[in-house]
């Protein structure tokens, strides 16, 4: 039994000696794993970090492009740049304002509306500069671009309410310009509603009994009058670029 017991404590004695080496190997393999993690997170990081810096730069010349061919008077491939541009880089505010302003110059209101609105949504959920006082530059742009819009699609409800929201904030300098074309807009009201009057009490004469080409010439003129187009607000500065 002694013999048996002193066996014993020389197997444990050895055990024991072992043990803090086969700790430490055991510690490795976790750590290397770990560092190798890591450095693949980190190699990704970067990989990210740098396609995010390329698609920035890309934009921004497709950017400068688009406002480039906006000053020379064309507008459709100003679209086009602006577009290319949103593609690389699709949290930028200023882009979606400055693809409105084209939309505007070639007639599509209500793409214009749209990018209005996503820069103002860019504005609110992405940037927290929507409600900005003195209000931001971008936010004026869009909501003068997408009341012009409103404007152009006889929306003029929508169009005061967009001039309205962006007086409360706005600094004093931009006060005057809000202003004039909320008087513009309701100036257009007016013009159309005076426009369906007339086109209404020619149709009714004209079932009455009214001389036809009395009737005809007041459809001439409102005709005309339509086909001349909204108000441009070229003196806004709502028609600069970023």
């Amino acid at each position: 039994p002694l013999r048996r017991q002193r066996q014993m404590c020389i197997r444990d004695r050895r055990r024991a000696a072992r043990a803090p080496g086969l700790r430490a190997q055991g510690e490795t393999r976790p750590q290397v794993q770990d560092q190798a993690a890591f450095d693949a997170m980190a190699k990704d990081v970067e990989e990210r970090t740098a396609k995010r810096v390329a698609a920035r730069v890309a934009s921004a010349a497709e950017r400068e492009r688009g406002n480039l061919a906006l000053r020379a008077g064309q507008p459709a491939e100003a679209l086009a740049r602006y577009s290319a541009a949103i593609e690389h880089d699709k949290g930028d505010k200023a882009l979606f304002t400055n693809r409105a302003l084209a939309h505007l110059k070639v007639g599509n209101y209500l793409s214009a509306v749209e990018d209005c609105s996503k820069a103002l949504d860019i504005c609110e959920w992405l940037d927290d500069c929507l409600d900005h006082s003195p209000i931001h530059p971008t936010v004026l742009k869009a909501y003068m671009r997408r009341a012009a819009a409103h404007a152009a699609l006889g929306r003029y409800d929508d169009a005061t309410a967009d001039l309205t929201s962006a007086l409360r904030t706005a600094a004093e300098a931009d006060v005057k310009e809000l202003r004039k074309q909320l008087r513009e807009v309701e100036a257009e009201r007016q013009s159309a509603q005076a426009e369906a009057d007339a086109l209404g009490a020619a149709d009714a004469e004209a079932e009455g009994g009214c001389d036809k080409a009395s009737v005809q010439r007041v459809h001439t003129v409102c005709e005309l009058l339509h086909a001349a187009g909204p108000v441009s607000y070229t003196h806004l500065r709502a028609h600069e670029t970023d």
